[in-house]
């Protein structure tokens, strides 16, 4: 399957999972980071069964957060284990009862803090 656009990482892309990211915590959540300064796509986590209704376990990565823009809101990525610090992932939409995977996705753990965003006070 050859993808029309770009690799997302192309355009620096990491994803933050801090501990306060599942959605049973009240913190602020994870998000996505762009050419190492750019923050976009609040999200909150939960372990649950894919929204494909294929039986799978997944952890659930819900985008459906105020200050996202209407199209993120309808996305939630669903991530799978597939070796030691390796994750494999797919991004589905649902819009109603509509719901499709739309793309797919690599994610590899790195221990140690977020760095933050160049040009950013953390005072």
């Amino acid at each position: 399957m050859t993808p029309l656009l770009p690799e997302i990482r192309f355009f620096g892309h990491r994803k933050f999972f801090p501990d306060n990211a599942a959605v049973e915590d009240g913190g602020p959540g994870g998000y996505n980071e762009f050419f190492g300064m750019i923050r976009i796509g609040s999200f909150k986590i939960s372990a649950r069964d894919s929204v494909l209704g294929d039986g799978q376990k997944v952890l659930h990565i819900n985008y459906n957060r105020r200050g996202n823009s209407f199209l993120l809101k309808t996305l939630n990525d669903e991530v799978k284990r597939i070796g030691d610090g390796h994750y494999l992932g797919r991004g589905v939409f649902r819009i109603g009862r509509l719901v499709f995977s739309s793309f797919y996705f690599s994610v590899r753990k790195s221990i140690g803090p977020p760095v933050p965003p160049r040009g950013h006070d953390n005072k």
